[in-house]
């Protein structure tokens, strides 16, 4: 069986583009009435936003845990319909089971641990957020750092402080050199050299020439696979970008 659709998202919620956000008193409510197509870029086959998180909320949801706020859906499209007003979702992590939803690997939602690290290599990095202030690192780093009560695991890590990991000549599994090998969509989250966040996903595409393309045309110092093939997707509030779909299961 493979992992087929990612349990949790990662929710962009801007507070600052294009002049027209409105924002309460509660920083959850935070909202921006209208967006734009030019928010999303595209260099080669990669399309994706930069976001600044001096002027964004970031948030982590899991489907699943029955959270405030969590749709407990699959589907990318309903998070922006219902999650606080979010702007941008992204897809991340992955599944152990689907009845009942089980990530595989560590996610951490408002504090509360969802799931257990997951020690392959699929589990090498992590994103964490406190709202605000993001980090991407190796998941053995992060994992007890208590700043940030919002991560996710997942893998592999592509760029560790400026180094791609596919340029370093360290051996990897076979498991890791075949997705390595295998052409296929990517969905990917990235702090690049202005600490800026960049999320988006990419048309098929060779996992170490993806990272190359982080490293070389997005700049990117710290880079994060998300997922990648059919269960790679980003959404806006006027455009989804690669997929949103319903898990198949293969044997």
């Amino acid at each position: 069986m493979r992992f087929l659709r990612d349990l949790f998202v990662l929710l962009i919620f801007l507070i600052a583009f294009d002049g027209l956000a409105e924002e309460s008193h509660l920083r959850s409510s935070i909202k921006v009435e209208s967006i734009s197509n030019s928010l999303i870029l595209k260099v080669g086959p990669v399309s994706f936003a930069t976001i600044d998180p001096a002027s964004s909320v970031f948030k982590v949801y899991s489907a699943g845990d029955g959270g405030p706020g969590s749709p407990r859906t699959l589907f990318l499209g309903d998070y922006i319909e219902r999650a606080s007003g979010a702007n941008v979702v992204i897809s991340g992590g992955y599944m152990a089971s689907f009845s009942p939803p089980r990530p595989l690997g560590f996610i951490k939602v408002d504090g509360k641990q969802i799931g257990s690290p997951h020690t392959s290599w699929l589990g090498t990095g992590m994103f964490c957020t406190d709202g605000q202030h993001v980090k991407i690192g190796p998941f053995e780093e992060l994992k007890s750092d208590k700043n940030f009560p919002d991560c996710i695991q997942s893998g592999p890590l592509l760029i560790n402080d400026g180094l791609v990991r596919y340029d370093s000549g360290e051996k990897v599994s076979a498991g890791e050199e075949k997705l390595v090998s295998s052409v296929q969509e990517q969905a990917f989250i990235c702090i690049d050299s202005n600490n800026k966040v960049i999320l988006g996903v990419s048309e098929p595409i060779r996992l170490d020439e993806f990272s190359q393309l982080l490293s070389s045309k997005l700049n990117c110092q710290n880079a994060l696979r998300l997922t990648g093939q059919r269960t790679a997707g980003l959404q806006t509030r006027l455009k989804l970008f690669g997929y949103d779909e319903f898990p198949r299961i293969a044997s």
